[in-house]
């Protein structure tokens, strides 16, 4: 247990049982969870984002300053 500056008393440890949540989880259906990225998938998105910043690197230099 940890005192806090409030006076009360930390038990245990994470969230605790508060929230809104109703029904069981079974009711609820399976948690979606996304699948896990592969490194092949993680390179390819890498590359995707450089593209992008480069693309938008290029078309915010050709302005003229000042707005144009």
């Amino acid at each position: 247990m940890l005192n806090r500056a409030d006076g009360t008393v930390k038990r245990g440890r994470g969230r605790g049982r508060g929230g809104t949540t109703r029904g069981t989880a079974a009711a609820r259906g399976p948690a979606i969870r996304k699948p896990r990225l592969t490194k092949k998938e993680k390179e390819r998105m890498e590359k995707e984002k450089e593209e992008r910043e480069k693309t938008f690197f290029q078309a915010t230099s050709t302005k003229p300053p000042g707005g144009g």
